[in-house]
């Protein structure tokens, strides 16, 4: 997570007027390999918060248990279609 108390907001030009965007993010990661980036801007002036951060690390690690989990089960599927194809060739012998 990057989270640097006491930095200047980045300023945007976003929909023609000047805006402060205020960022925090972190890596997705499998184990320790990061596969993804959560990010989070704020329109408003002021910097994130600890309690901010915690949040944002609390639901970046739902999102890489939800992602973990659709990947473990698009394999199962993938296994199962594979065993049923090789029952099928195996009617064919």
């Amino acid at each position: 997570m990057f989270y640097r108390p006491g930095r200047r907001p980045a300023l945007s030009t976003a929909g023609g007027r000047r805006a402060r965007r205020i960022g925090a993010g972190g890596p997705l990661r499998r184990g320790k390999t990061p596969f993804g980036l959560l990010a989070l801007f704020n329109r408003r002036d002021r910097f994130f918060t600890a309690q901010d951060r915690a949040w944002l690390e609390a639901i970046a690690g739902k999102c890489e248990d939800a992602i973990e989990n659709a990947r473990l089960v698009g394999q199962l599927a993938e296994q199962e279609r594979l065993k049923r194809d090789l029952e099928i060739a195996a009617r064919f012998r």
